[in-house]
């Protein structure tokens, strides 16, 4: 045997011993996430919460806003490679059809929801355009022969065979072993079940006009046709007229008793549940929670600390991920020894005005910034002569003192 037909050996086993075991779809995941309420939740009815609205829209809108550049590495400081094919796609326009912001949006959306996403290029070039395609629709698969991973993507009623050639994955968070990533709405199907389960509690009481169900009862044995008869009349009488007039006092006659079985939304602490909910998805999606604007414990203090921890602790992986994916998988081995790419976060650790310009004094005094470098952090214009770095006189050498006086006494 010779030693490529090795090589493709060794490949094959190595991608079947990885992928061997069945991928954690949403059909088996509630093996995993112990779902007890047997009911599934889609990504659709997810959205329907508006603390997962608000969640996903944040992450992904805040990420979308952040500059993605390719940049060139130099012995001085790193430039903008504006030259390379990829730069212009991944800063400004991904396609014909879609800017370089909402492409990363939907990139992020779908890392979001389904911890993994999808980018379709078909071939990297200058007349390449970038694609983010639903993670819904495509399915990894192991290749016929044993060495490669194919992506199957339903258009329609078809399934198109796309090629890593064609189609890049970015993966988020992946049991060992799995080939697909795992669903959050099947992962955390139960917290958002109960969180669901507030809403409809919510929106059926006051729909009803905020009156709990209930039990007519009598000594009397009825027929059928008489209990059918006064359930009918008792409940076209209290459902008279709408929410805001709602008409009608029932009179209750022959022994009849009316005993609520509902429990009343203050019992229920249907206000505690739904807040409590706000944190528990704000937890899963790694939000803070008064950027849901959920502010019973927020302050000033923590509120700046915890934009920091936003960034570090929830956005990074994400960003992470992305400039990791695209250089691997859509740069040549060339292009990544001189090539790199990257998020701007400056602007989402831009402080306000009076931390700025602490900021900026710090570095000029300390001399490590220049006058047209702090220009630029404010968008402002450069000026000549303003590249110089100034460091203060009282940290000179004490030696070196005399001779500084001297120069300048001539």
């Amino acid at each position: 045997m010779s030693i490529k037909s090795r090589l493709l050996n060794l490949k094959a086993n190595l991608i079947n011993m990885t992928y061997a075991g069945s991928p954690l779809t949403l059909d088996n995941i509630s093996d995993l996430s112990g779902n007890k309420y047997g009911k599934r939740i889609t990504e659709k009815q997810l959205l329907s919460l508006t603390a997962s609205w608000r969640s996903l829209k944040l992450l992904s809108e805040t990420v979308g806003s952040m500059p993605l550049r390719v940049m060139e590495a130099t012995d001085d400081v790193p430039r903008k490679a504006v030259e390379h094919p990829l730069y212009d796609k991944l800063h400004n326009k991904a396609s014909e059809r879609q800017t370089a912001d909402a492409f990363v949006e939907q990139l992020v959306i779908s890392l979001c929801l389904w911890n993994e996403a999808y980018i379709y290029h078909p071939g990297i070039g200058n007349r390449s355009e970038l694609f983010a395609l639903s993670p819904a629709t495509v399915t990894p698969k192991v290749s016929d022969n044993g060495l490669d991973i194919e992506y199957h993507r339903q258009v329609k009623s078809k399934t198109v065979v796309l090629t890593s050639d064609e189609i890049t994955r970015v993966e988020g968070f992946k049991m060992p072993g799995a080939l697909q990533s795992l669903s959050l709405a099947g992962l955390q199907s139960e917290a958002f079940t109960l969180a669901m389960g507030a809403e409809e509690y919510g929106a059926r009481f006051f729909a009803n006009g905020g009156k709990p169900s209930g039990v007519l009862s009598t000594e009397t044995v009825l027929k059928p046709e008489q209990r059918d008869q006064i359930r009918e009349k008792y409940a076209a009488l209290i459902n008279k007229g709408d929410v805001k007039d709602l008409g009608g006092l029932a009179v209750l006659e022959g022994g009849f008793k009316y005993t609520p079985i509902s429990t009343n939304p203050e019992e229920a602490q249907f206000l505690g549940t739904r807040k409590h909910q706000v944190n528990e998805i704000a937890r899963i999606f790694g939000v803070p929670p008064h950027m849901l604007f959920e502010m019973d414990r927020a302050t000033y203090a923590n509120a700046e600390q915890n934009n920091r921890e936003f960034l570090q602790y929830t956005l990074l992986p994400y960003l992470r991920r992305i400039e990791k994916t695209i250089e691997c998988f859509m740069m040549s081995g060339a292009d990544r020894q001189k090539y790199f790419v990257k998020f701007s976060v400056e602007g989402l650790l831009r402080g306000d005005a009076a931390g700025r310009a602490a900021f900026y004094r710090e570095g000029r005094v300390g001399g490590w910034l220049t006058q047209n470098e702090i220009r630029g952090y404010e968008d402002l214009p450069r000026k000549d002569g303003a590249d110089d770095l100034h460091v203060p006189l009282n940290m000179t050498p004490s030696d070196l003192l005399r001779d500084i006086q001297d120069t300048s006494d001539k």
